[in-house]
């Protein structure tokens, strides 16, 4: 409200200032209780969004899918208790590396390395960069091709013999482990070589350091047999119009690959080609081979494995893979030596009980709490200003931690979520062999606390008993945490599809889904408050209310100027009539006077 200087009691001698204000103290009662009442929603939409940030906390800690944090028993690897190591010699090795799961074998494993998995590699007759820079048709033996158009309707001369000037080819086709690969004449060797790496399952590079083209296959056959490189030359020829086309290899003056220093070996042809291998220049080749090992896990029997990879899996549970270059003529052995370690899964089931609890005594606190009395009849309410201005900055604070206490006292919101994570967190799932599993079974029971927290579903931990389950039913205890849906069913989207998958999901889940219930698009606390910055930040039950109150305040803010001005007008009213009264019997007393 504005306070114009006003001259007031001029002629009553009345403090008319302090009696309106005394009368607006009155009126304005009403403003404080609407200024009240909408400090308390914003207070209660506060606690929700922090009550929602609080269960989001917890959830992207401790039972998110998809997030690999340390401590999430939603993520599978942070449940794997299986440890090893390496010796070679009695010494520690990286020559091999060894991950496996709760299921793996447990103990010593001797594995000989008979060779490592090598793919075919073979390298050409010395190059430079300025041969990759030549043309493939010139270097074929078309002469020179600078004039050469790509023109398909230029005419030839079938005369022609190879070698002339008009006796030319636009695109052949090259032959490379059984793919076709259509190079252009007026292509250089740098893009044939690019064009083959990208269309086959060899890659061509230029060893700079060696000043050869390399051809190397990508792997070894994926069905365990060697894969050497095999190559045919000319599978067609593209001639000019008219042109038939000359044949396999009759009228090319040289084949591609002997143009790049290479040979292929027509006494060891597939129908994929014949095997690449080092031409005439000179050059190295290395033939492709399995990887091969050797395992005795002292039972007496030794079993040997191959592989097109130096990764062999499921080695009695195991994953092994060779690190090392091995060839038959070096084999190399190694020592594995595996143990179950559950100290990481404990720390992990501790920091989800530790957070758990913490959850459930907020929520506890949030609808146990009474608000609690500044006398014996009122609650302590927020300050006005004029309150504030007769306090201290640290009687301001004490006041309001009290005004906000107990808001949500009996808020069935909270009751009821916390009536259901204490209620599914105890409730056993049925694991896939029909057995029922839960968490009374590896000691963390319910009941932690004394007095009223006993009754509040906080957790404990038996640790000894935790431990023994670890060691003796890994698979079971994780599958409590991290069981799915049945296979083929979907994770649920909507409340009631949450509500009719909670028995058979494990508890991560489950809490995701309570939570979800709670916070998501749709959630019970969610819908009251928003969250801030997010779609429904004013489109929210408190938020409305707020806004409502905003136009209430505003209105009887309105009202009070009104009413202000009616209390002064009224008094000015007042000192006008005194004051023509005054004048009035002034005039009578100069009559009067007159008259005697």
């Amino acid at each position: 409200m504005s306070n114009p200087i006003r001259f007031t009691g001029m002629f009553s001698g009345m403090d008319t200032q302090s009696m309106v204000q005394q009368l607006m103290r009155a009126e304005s009662m009403r403003m404080d209780r609407l200024t009240r009442r909408r400090q308390i929603a914003t207070w209660r939409r506060e606690d929700m969004r922090n009550t929602m940030s609080l269960l989001e906390e917890f959830r992207t800690n401790n039972t998110a899918l998809n997030r690999p944090v340390a401590n999430n028993i939603s993520n599978l690897n942070n449940w794997n208790t299986f440890r090893s190591e390496v010796l070679s010699g009695g010494v520690a090795s990286n020559g091999i590396s060894v991950s496996g799961e709760n299921t793996s074998h447990l103990g010593t494993v001797n594995v000989n390395v008979l060779q490592s998995a090598q793919t075919h590699v073979v390298q050409g007759s010395t190059a430079n960069e300025s041969f990759l820079n030549q043309n493939v048709a010139v270097l074929m033996g078309y002469g020179n091709m600078a004039n050469m158009s790509h023109d398909s309707t230029r005419p030839v001369d079938p005369s022609a013999t190879p070698g002339d000037m008009d006796y030319w080819i636009r695109e052949f086709d090259i032959q490379v482990n059984g793919t076709n690969v259509v190079l252009r004449a007026d292509m250089t060797v740098r893009e044939a070589m690019e064009a083959i790496t990208e269309q086959t399952n060899v890659t061509m590079r230029f060893d700079a350091l060696h000043n050869r083209i390399v051809m190397q296959a990508d792997a070894v056959n994926a069905n365990g047999t060697n894969q050497n490189i095999r190559v045919g030359d000319h599978a067609s020829n593209h001639t000019g119009t008219g042109i038939s086309s000359p044949g396999l290899v009759s009228g090319i003056p040289t084949s591609f690959f002997a143009a790049l220093g290479f040979y292929a070996d027509s006494t060891d042809t597939t129908a994929n080609g014949s095997r690449l291998t080092v031409g005439s220049g000179g050059g190295t080749e290395v033939l492709a081979r399995q990887a091969t090992i050797q395992i005795d896990d002292g039972s007496g029997i030794v079993a040997t494995r191959t592989s097109g990879t130096n990764t062999f899996t499921d080695i009695m549970g195991m994953r092994i893979t060779i690190n090392n270059t091995v060839t038959p003529s070096s084999p190399q052995s190694f020592q594995i030596n595996t143990r179950r370690d559950v100290s990481d899964t404990m720390d992990m089931i501790r920091n989800f009980v530790s957070e758990f609890n913490t959850v459930m005594r907020y929520l506890n606190n949030l609808h146990s709490t009474p608000r609690p009395r500044s006398g014996s009849r009122t609650h302590y309410e927020p300050l006005t200003d004029e309150q504030r201005q007769a306090m201290s900055d640290r009687e301001i604070e004490r006041w309001e931690e009290r005004a906000r206490t107990g808001l949500h006292h009996r808020d069935d919101t909270f009751r009821n979520l916390q009536q259901q994570l204490r209620e599914w967190i105890q409730a056993p799932i049925t694991l896939a062999n029909g057995q029922r599993f839960s968490l009374h079974e590896i000691g963390i029971t319910t009941g932690y606390g004394s007095g009223p927290e006993r009754l509040i579903g906080m957790l404990q931990i038996d640790e000894v008993r935790l431990e023994q389950m670890l060691e003796e039913r890994a698979g079971d205890v994780q599958a409590l945490f991290t069981q799915m849906p049945p296979s083929g069913t979907a994770l649920a989207v909507t409340g009631r599809e949450r509500a009719q998958q909670m028995p058979q999901v494990g508890l991560g889940l489950r809490m995701n889904y309570i939570i979800e219930n709670a916070i998501g698009l749709d959630g019970t606390i969610r819908r009251q408050a928003g969250i801030e910055g997010g779609v429904d930040a004013a489109d929210n039950a408190l938020t409305r209310r707020i806004q409502d109150y905003d136009r209430r305040i505003a209105d009887m803010q309105r009202f009070l100027q009104r009413r202000e001005n009616q209390f002064f007008a009224m008094f000015a009213r007042m000192e006008n009539a005194m004051a023509q009264a005054n004048a009035q019997m002034d005039s009578l007393w100069a009559f009067a006077g007159q008259g005697m």
